[in-house]
């Protein structure tokens, strides 16, 4: 299949996964898909997205409402009266529009970390360090009575909209139901560790409590467990069907209830400690304890906006609609963020994991894209490689490798071929991606380059190999014969190949003819990734001793050295034009070339290998999603709003 069917294909298919949502919108794309199946797919990709990322988002205002940490907001049936609550054990009223100080109710001798207001503005409900909970007149700023809760800390509580039973969590190891007339129990839920979070279905018919392991569905009337994950911990939040968690804070799970199906995972993430969604569950907001607020929009999996407000850690976020975000921290403040509508957005932007592709059983070996950018390819030691659309997230084929691991993927610079090796003689395959058959296995193993007229394939396992790709045939053989892999790279007008060895040295030969034309020597440890820049005037190492070297190819001097990574860089890619370089180690870092300046360093789950997309626009990485570092990550420049 081409780059442009694949896409039609994918296009098709989301648009069948979003069909409802696109419905709802009033969006009507059956007739350009019918007529322009790439456009309809850009266009309704453009409509999903444009809006939301011309948004400006400012901190309004910024409200010092405590001494201590703010531990939980929460907003008024009304839409305006904003409580917050904290580590002085005060509950304050605000305006949320104007930030005017409404009133103080003072009662708790510790902490309150929970709060929920009566469907009727009038009362609002706390819950503290002290294992009270208080019920409130907001009119008089008295609790109209108090309940010794718990024997522990009250960590979080609900309201069924009713407001007839009011839910407890505490570290004490309980859930409890209350009758929010009489303050009555009428129900405990044991569990084996401290709960840390609660919510409720739309239905008001099960309770979801989150302990630091594990998520329980209860049956409210009957106590019944209904259902278990045990890979989704607190902060979790619910929105009709869906439910959300936290897994052991750095990744995203989206579940279906009632079948507890777990629909989608996002990655990326870092200590998170709290959730919520927009009003009409299209959106959903993260704090952290970094003390960023990050908004993914969950339709397309699209991390759109960083907030940075903060010092601290962000432990309460509020979305009373799709323009106001509040978020409160352990620096003491509130933060009251609007967004507005630009015509471009401007703010500086983050690299930053987007979203992941998911489906390999062992680690991320290669990466690679197409060169209209259209499609991704990544190789694994599970044998296999997949090909992606890196647009959608959406698998498009599977090619089967070598049964011993995948060690590297390229494809041919017209498209056409897609190339793999594995880890042992014999083990090049070549298919063609329209057709998806394999057209030679080669006696060959190691790293792959494509020759830019594409029909040459060189090889770096057993000694550099040069094969025929009409005949699969091997042409010529550069180094010796051994069992060592060497990186290779070679020159964008196809006439230089660089290689490397365990020894620090890096040899330049003359393709064409075969002539080993230069050495360079500098690196103390091994060569472990190599790369020439568009304009061929400089080479780029990677080595086992961390660093990165530029070359000048003319005089062999080392130019610039970039100092960064705390472990051997294995791979190295750069932007189409040049300016941009990206290097994978245990890390991701992202380089301005001409200046050698650090742009930004992904050290939160990306890991190499790493490619960039031929616009510039995305890198593609492994990541360490706690499962043998089998998952793609998407990264992209995302803005980041800060408060001034």
């Amino acid at each position: 299949m081409s780059e442009e069917t694949n896409l039609v294909k994918s296009a098709h298919s989301g648009l069948i996964r979003y069909s409802s949502t696109l419905v709802r919108r009033g969006i009507d794309l059956v007739h350009q898909v019918a007529s322009t199946p790439i456009a309809a797919e850009v266009h309704a990709h453009r409509m999903r997205l444009s809006q939301l990322q011309r948004q400006v988002w400012e901190c309004a205002y910024r409200i010092a409402a405590h001494e201590g940490g703010v531990y939980a907001i929460a907003l008024a049936p009304d839409g305006e009266t904003l409580a917050s609550a904290g580590d002085d054990g005060l509950i304050k009223l605000w305006h949320l529009y104007t930030g005017e100080p409404l009133g103080t109710l003072k009662g708790h001798t510790e902490a309150v970390l929970s709060l929920a207001f009566h469907p009727k503005t009038k009362f609002l409900v706390s819950g503290s360090s002290d294992a009270t909970l208080k019920i409130w007149s907001l009119a008089t700023e008295q609790p109209l009575y108090s309940i010794k809760a718990h024997k522990d800390a009250i960590s979080a509580i609900a309201l069924t909209p009713n407001a007839s039973t009011l839910v407890s969590a505490s570290h004490d190891k309980t859930v409890k139901l209350w009758n929010l007339k009489t303050g009555k129990l009428q129900r405990t839920f044991k569990h084996s560790l401290e709960v840390l979070s609660v919510a409720l279905s739309a239905d008001s018919q099960t309770i979801f409590s989150a302990t630091e392991n594990q998520i329980n569905a209860w049956h409210l009337e009957t106590g019944k467990l209904l259902y278990q994950h045990d890979n989704g911990d607190a902060p979790l939040t619910l929105y009709q069907d869906t439910l959300v968690s936290s897994h052991e804070g750095t990744s995203i799970h989206i579940w279906q209830h009632p079948t507890g199906e777990l629909l989608d995972v996002h990655y990326g993430y870092w200590h998170l400690t709290t959730l919520t969604l927009s009003i009409d569950g299209h959106l959903l907001a993260s704090g952290s304890e970094d003390g960023t607020v990050k908004v993914l929009d969950l339709r397309t999996g699209k991390l759109l906006h960083i907030l940075a407000g903060h010092e601290d850690s962000s432990w309460s976020i509020l979305m009373p609609n799709r323009q106001t975000l509040v978020s409160a921290s352990e620096d003491g403040t509130l933060c009251i963020w609007q967004a507005s509508q630009a015509a471009e957005a401007i703010a500086p932007k983050r690299w930053q994991c987007v979203y992941t592709l998911a489906g390999h059983g062992d680690c991320i070996s290669g990466l690679t894209f197409t060169p209209k950018g259209l499609q991704l390819a990544s190789s694994s030691e599970d044998g296999t490689i997949r090909l992606w659309n890196p647009h959608t997230g959406t698998l498009l084929h599977t090619f089967e490798g070598d049964t011993g691991g995948a060690y590297e993927v390229a494809i041919s610079p017209d498209g056409r071929l897609l190339a793999s090796s594995g880890h042992f003689e014999n083990s090049i395959q070549v298919f063609e991606i329209e057709t998806q058959t394999q057209l030679y296995q080669l006696q060959g193993f190691g790293h792959l380059i494509f020759s830019p007229d594409g029909e040459r394939l060189i090889s770096s396992g057993g000694g550099i190999k040069i094969w025929d790709l009409t005949t699969g045939e091997c042409l010529r053989t550069l180094s010796p014969q051994s069992s060592v892999i060497q990186p290779i790279a070679l020159s964008p007008d196809g006439q230089i190949l660089a290689s490397g060895d365990r020894l620090g040295k890096i040899s330049l030969w003359n393709l064409p003819k075969g002539e080993l034309l230069q050495v360079f020597l500098s690196h103390s440890g091994s060569i472990e990734a190599l790369a020439f820049s568009p304009d061929r005037q400089t080479l780029i190492s990677g080595a086992e001793d961390t660093q990165i070297r530029v070359w000048n190819l003319q005089s062999g001097t080392v130019l610039r050295t970039l100092s960064g990574h705390s472990s051997p860089v294995t791979s190295l890619s750069f932007s189409l034009g040049g300016q941009t370089l990206v290097s994978g180690a245990t890390e991701v870092l992202i380089w301005a070339f001409d200046t050698g300046e650090l742009q930004s360093k992904l050290d939160r789950g990306a890991v190499s290998p790493v490619a960039f997309s031929p616009d510039g626009h995305t890198v593609a990485s492994g990541y360490d999603d706690g499962n043998n570092y089998s998952t793609v990550a998407i990264l992209q420049q995302v803005p980041v709003w800060e408060s001034h």
